[in-house]
């Protein structure tokens, strides 16, 4: 009953908001709403013909497609011949899988969390097992899955310190819901206790490093000396690389790096917004400020002294030619980013006081000298200062991240043999 009452509020739901969607498709002001609106309603093209059941893997957007690289590629080594399916949410994420991942069988929109589009994908589909990266939790998807014969695991999981709250007044819909997921794979041991107390069995609970401990330092096909011509950026120069800022941290950034202009006259910021929708925004940002500025997708080898990256996939290649980084999300309330791709590359790395999506991993960093917490603006300007004044320590703290990255080797193996065993009698 519990789920005939959700479909039908889903179902109450799209009748109000395709019209709408419709309506402004037409009139030119929501042109995005219908994109991929086949693929969310379950008309996966082509159908997969293989005798073999696949594995239908689900990542929100890029950061999961990201962290969903090395496990996909292990799971395709010792299942060869099982077709591998990858949906995602934001067409930035499918951008990335399309790049990535172009072993992939079939790529497509999460379909409509609606017993139609869902039925008519698992159809189409045929997965033996469907992992979820990140607990995105949808009801439908999961009941529907689960009807069809489908194992299904949580991997990567986390409940973040924002979500707990609300998903904890729902506990009694999310228990039933929960009970339908075959395996748990959580981050850390905090969020197993998390997921357990939303109603998960303890027995099909397990805390496994987080996969993006693996995701390592991406080259792109360009090494630091590529990329140090490419943005015009010689070899005397230091660099400061903000990766995925948010709203209002720019703002904040450029406060904190006024103060070492004079100290450093030759220094390079790039600054990476993390939602490629606020790339015109930070624009007009850096055009108020006065401060000659180049856009990486139109000003090749411009000098200039702050770069705006308004590409997709390259930040993690562009680590590795900072002298230190700045992680973004951190100095605003949004729970922080990825520290792992910056330490693996051996880079020093400052975070704000809001890193709560990856209080575990901040934690260890913080513990082990390999990242160093700002509380403000004002002790952002004064710990970069600090590294770019002694390389020294700089060289320790970014060796120190990457030796603690190291020491999380097996993730991706552990999480692999975890997943066989539901594909055993499939």
């Amino acid at each position: 009953m519990i789920f005939f009452l959700y479909g039908m509020a889903v179902t109450i739901a799209l009748v109000i908001i395709i019209p709408w969607m419709a309506i402004g498709h037409l009139l030119g002001w929501k042109r995005r709403n219908l994109h991929g609106l086949r693929e969310r309603l379950g008309f996966i093209h082509p159908p997969l013909t293989s005798a073999r059941r696949s594995i239908w893997i689900h990542c929100v957007s890029v950061g999961e497609v990201m962290a969903a690289r090395g496990l996909i590629k292990e799971i395709s080594s010792r299942h060869p011949t099982r077709p591998i399916c990858l949906s995602t949410v934001t067409t930035t994420g499918r951008e990335i899988a399309q790049k990535e991942l172009p072993g992939i069988n079939s790529l497509f929109y999460l379909p409509i969390d609606h017993p139609l589009a869902l039925n008519r994908a698992l159809r189409r589909l045929r997965p033996a097992l469907l992992i979820i990266f990140e607990t995105e939790i949808w009801p439908g998807l999961i009941h529907s899955a689960k009807k069809h014969g489908t194992s299904i695991a949580f991997v990567n999981g986390r409940i973040s310190d924002r979500s707990l709250p609300r998903y904890l007044r729902i506990r009694i819909f999310l228990k039933s819901v929960l009970a339908d997921v075959d395996r748990f794979l959580m981050q850390s041991d905090e969020d197993a206790r998390r997921i357990i107390l939303l109603g998960a069995s303890p027995s099909r609970v397990q805390s496994i490093a987080n996969l993006k401990w693996q995701s390592g330092c991406e080259s792109a096909g360009r090494d630091g000396n590529a990329w140090r011509e490419e943005l015009a950026i010689d070899s005397t120069q230091k660099v400061l690389v903000a990766g995925s800022t948010c709203i209002g941290e720019e703002s904040m950034l450029l406060d904190a790096v006024a103060s070492l202009r004079d100290r450093f006259p030759n220094l390079v910021v790039i600054i990476a917004p993390r939602k490629p929708d606020r790339f015109g925004e930070v624009e007009q940002i850096l055009a108020r400020s006065h401060i000659s500025f180049a856009v990486r997708s139109r000003d090749m080898r411009k000098k200039a002294d702050i770069i705006l990256l308004d590409t997709i996939g390259e930040l993690a290649s562009l680590y590795q030619i900072a002298n230190v980084v700045f992680i973004g999300g951190s100095l605003v309330n949004v729970g922080g980013h990825n520290i792992l791709e910056p330490a693996a590359c051996g880079k020093p790395v400052l975070f704000g006081p809001h890193m709560s999506n990856f209080r575990e991993m901040s934690r260890l960093f913080i513990e082990n000298s390999a990242a160093q917490q700002v509380a403000n603006c004002h002790e952002l300007s004064l710990w970069l200062t600090r590294l770019l004044s002694n390389s020294q320590e700089a060289e320790r703290m970014g060796q120190a991240g990457k030796d603690l990255v190291g020491t999380f080797s097996g993730a991706v193996q552990q999480t692999a043999d975890t997943l066989d065993d539901l594909l055993k009698d499939s």
